[in-house]
């Protein structure tokens, strides 16, 4: 049976890979800073607590020993308040990525897999859709530090033998996402609209973005993970733009109401389009989204409901 760390493992990306490949015959392991309560934890998942800067080296070899793979998607902040601590945002993402792939070539994992951001790491569009050959000109910090990270994986590769994967992840929403944490518009647009706030939009409602279901990011992980190419990195998205309004009005049809939107001038970290070119996924690992828009909102509106509305 293959195992599988995923570090970030309570988050809203690795809670959602967690429970997938237990589903699909992996065991798998949850390293994070905080652990969830128990009526919070899934079924074939191990949970452990530790921060990679410090991990002791008993905590390290109990949860990488056996390790097929290491997923990392461990996050500190959000990519609009990244450039608030620049150096600690360093510290946070660059520095921990480095800490856990020593501690993977130590522990001889059979992969490494580091989930960057198809949404920050590119910068403006200089062509649409983004391919992952596209000029790399983050506008964030949170951007940077992520391709920093790429780079220390490719040198991890060259250098000391690293087998590693990226995959620069789109927009991602579905149930699991938190309102609460400045990232993800749908989860905030909804829990707005359904608590009867006000809503801010950054601009006027134009900018463009690819958006991706929870669960199709998650068939991407497991998909990489298997794949033999040579290919070390790959976007994960829908492929389709998608404007801010239009995907408002798509969840203001499922509501069945019309939420107050407050339209906010546009910030200097704001992007106009971005969405991704997704050929390469495909035709390297034969992965392609299989989740339409409306029945993914859908499912995130009742999950929604029920955790935040239900009584």
């Amino acid at each position: 049976m293959k195992k599988a760390l995923v570090v970030g493992g309570t988050g809203f990306l690795g809670r959602a890979l967690c429970g997938h490949l237990h589903l699909r015959g992996w065991r798998v392991a949850s390293l994070s800073r905080s652990l969830p309560p128990e009526y919070d934890r899934q079924d074939g998942v191990e949970y452990f607590q530790a921060d990679i800067g410090t991990i002791s080296t008993e905590m390290a070899k109990l949860t990488l020993k056996d390790c097929s793979v290491v997923y990392n998607l461990a996050n500190a902040t959000v990519p609009a308040l990244s450039n608030n601590d620049i150096t600690g945002e360093i510290h946070s993402t660059v520095e921990s990525n480095i800490a856990l792939m020593t501690l993977c070539l130590k522990h001889e994992v059979g992969r490494y897999i580091y989930a960057s951001s198809g949404g920050t790491v590119y910068g403006k569009a200089q062509s649409l859709p983004i391919s992952e050959r596209h000029q790399t000109n983050p506008l964030v910090t949170y951007g940077i530090n992520k391709l920093f990270s790429e780079k220390y994986a490719e040198l991890f590769r060259h250098n000391f033998g690293l087998d590693y994967r990226v995959l620069r992840i789109a927009n991602p929403f579905g149930p699991g996402q938190s309102p609460f944490h400045g990232q993800g518009i749908v989860a905030r647009y909804l829990y707005s609209a359904l608590s009867g706030e006000e809503f801010r939009v950054f601009g006027d409602g134009t900018a463009i973005r690819d958006y991706i279901y929870v669960d199709d990011v998650s068939r991407a992980f497991e998909s990489v993970a298997e794949y033999s190419g040579f290919e070390r990195v790959f976007n994960v998205g829908r492929g389709v733009g998608v404007s801010i309004n239009e995907i408002v009005a798509m969840m203001d049809e499922l509501l069945g109401i019309n939420p107050q939107i407050r339209y906010s001038e546009i910030r200097s970290t704001d992007i106009d389009q971005n969405y991704l070119d997704i050929s390469l996924i495909k035709q390297e690992c034969d992965w392609r989204p299989r989740y339409e828009m409306a029945p993914s909102l859908a499912k995130t509106i009742d999950w929604l409901n029920r955790r935040f509305f239900s009584g």
